[in-house]
């Protein structure tokens, strides 16, 4: 009797379980590596960045290697228009401006009060948010109320009067802390609203169980909590102090000359729209593409703190 051949095919693979297929497609990463992860996946706001990257770089960097300054030089001919001279590409103005020099100019000094006003705005928000949310009461109730008559009076108006009563016009940072001071309410109230659900957390509970104070508590744990917050409420600062500078140079009352700012290049312009619309234009392109690009870094800073996303894909 002949050997049969018994040759079995190989088992089948067992499969994994759900553990290990988790384990197969994830990775343990720590938080700050989780947000950097989404927010380079995020091309928005990865293309907004390079943008301001790029306009932040023009606008400090390259004044220091560019051969015509911003103030008025007689050697530099009048009103020509741009790209017509390769020396002046941008145009000159009337005066003898050479409109690159003003533009590089202007665009510093403008995000230079944006990030200003930004920092003393989020800053004070978020210490006076999270004191009223954390003790709630009277105290609250006090804050909010002064909260409430800020909001009531035009910020347009407290800007024009407080500047208005400068002699000689504000500078850049002058103009900044004016603009920082009165712009923190809307802050103030996101802080708090999240802070007053932060304090009743455990861990609150059990730094009051070990005796912490309640300013370690409010600076220890509290803020550092609303990050996220934080971080996405500085980036829409930005914006919105560039655009109250830009408003209240356009009126008159920012940034005087000599100094110079976007809103004042509009201001002095503005008659010869149909003439030199470069002379318009450009400074006005200008906010409008710097503003864009931090709202879609905001967004993409928002997107990339949520904490309801929690894994990344390898």
């Amino acid at each position: 009797m002949s050997d049969i051949d018994t040759h079995r095919p190989p088992a089948a693979a067992t499969p994994p379980s759900p553990g290990e297929a988790e384990a197969i497609t994830t990775k343990e990463r720590t938080q700050l590596q989780l947000v950097l992860s989404r927010f380079v996946r995020h091309k928005v706001a990865m293309i907004s960045l390079g943008v301001f990257l790029l306009i932040a770089a023009w606008a400090f960097l390259v004044p220091h290697v560019w051969p015509h300054p911003h103030t008025i030089d007689r050697s530099i001919p009048q009103n020509v228009p741009w790209f017509q001279m390769w020396e002046h590409p941008l145009g000159t103005t009337q005066l003898g401006h050479d409109l690159m020099a003003r533009m590089m100019k202007a665009t510093q000094n403008s995000i230079l009060v944006g990030l200003v006003a930004a920092t003393i705005g989020v800053t004070i928000g978020t210490v006076w948010g999270a004191v009223a949310g954390f003790y709630r009461g009277w105290i609250d109730a006090v804050m909010m109320r002064i909260v409430d008559v800020i909001i009531v009076v035009p910020v347009l108006v407290i800007y024009l009067v407080v500047a208005g009563s400068i002699r000689g016009g504000a500078s850049w940072y002058g103009l900044a802390i004016l603009i920082g001071l009165f712009a923190w309410t809307a802050e103030s109230r996101i802080i708090r609203g999240h802070v007053m659900s932060l304090r009743e957390r455990e861990y609150i509970e059990a730094a009051r169980a070990m005796g912490a104070s309640d300013v370690r508590i409010i600076f220890r744990h509290l803020i550092p909590n609303t990050t996220s917050i934080i971080v996405v409420a500085f980036t829409l600062a930005i914006a919105i102090a560039i655009i109250a500078e830009a408003a209240l140079s356009f009126l008159g009352f920012g940034i005087r000359p000599p100094d110079i700012s976007l809103g004042q290049m509009i201001q002095q312009a503005q008659t010869a729209v149909f003439v030199r619309p470069w002379l318009f234009y450009l400074p006005g392109l200008m906010i409008v593409a710097i503003v864009l690009a931090i709202n879609f870094i905001g967004d993409g800073l928002r997107d990339a703190l949520d904490p309801r996303q929690t894994m990344v894909r390898r």
